[in-house]
């Protein structure tokens, strides 16, 4: 296909994908006032400090509920672009790498909702003394979960990053277990970066980095080429 032809079907794709995200946004409004009730659930009470904050927090909802709503047309405009220009094995490896990378970004996003949020929540509001009422911000309260979600949806694609990195020839599954005491410290050290500053919330990220770094180890296995035989 001439370049012209690419950018003007790269041009189709993007359009297709921004109506599907603004039409899941709309959807997602929808959702978006039991959405806010269930990040406020670990919060206690929230305050509002503008007359426009909890529905800018609404609209902001909306997009990332629209996105997940979106996001296997996405994928799927995203694959029928790349996929003419691969080879048959090269489809597979992207395929695997289009699915497991979403599997473990909406993995990792789950447990920081479910599992370290609530519980990074109430470390923090220990930390206040009782002469002192936790009424956070509205926007800016979502905008921490969702930015700790963030977080953890990426660092949970570390599997991924060392398949990809092995295909490309970076490293080598010797060379992850033999800097397997380095990782664990660099482990610790991310998680106390990207996390609230308590114990608990950087034990619940680095335990799960751990055993994701012993899965990446075995992606890493399954992604070193194959010698020959004769």
């Amino acid at each position: 296909m001439p370049f012209l032809d690419h950018l003007d079907e790269l041009r189709s794709r993007i359009i297709k994908i921004l109506v599907a995200v603004c039409a899941g946004a709309l959807l997602g409004y929808a959702a978006s006032g039991r959405g806010l009730s269930l990040l406020a659930r670990s919060a206690g009470e929230l305050q509002s400090l503008s007359p426009l904050e909890t529905f800018g927090v609404r609209i902001k909802l909306s997009v990332v509920i629209g996105l997940l709503l979106a996001l296997p047309f996405v994928l799927i405009q995203i694959w029928r672009f790349v996929a003419p220009g691969l080879y048959r094995n090269e489809q597979r490896i992207a395929m695997g790498l289009i699915v497991s990378s979403t599997l473990c970004f909406v993995v990792g996003g789950a447990f920081s909702f479910l599992v370290v949020g609530p519980n990074a929540m109430r470390m923090l509001a220990d930390f206040s003394p009782p002469e002192i009422a936790n009424r956070w911000s509205v926007a800016k309260y979502v905008a921490f979960v969702l930015n700790l979600m963030l977080a953890f949806g990426a660092i949970f694609e570390m599997p991924v990053a060392m398949f990809f990195l092995t295909k490309l020839g970076i490293v080598t599954p010797r060379l992850l277990r033999k800097k397997w005491r380095h990782a664990m410290v660099i482990i610790f050290i991310l998680a106390a970066i990207v996390t609230p500053p308590d114990v608990f919330t950087q034990v619940m990220l680095a335990i799960p980095l751990i055993l994701l770094y012993e899965v990446g180890i075995l992606a890493s296995i399954a992604a070193r080429p194959r010698r020959k035989t004769s």
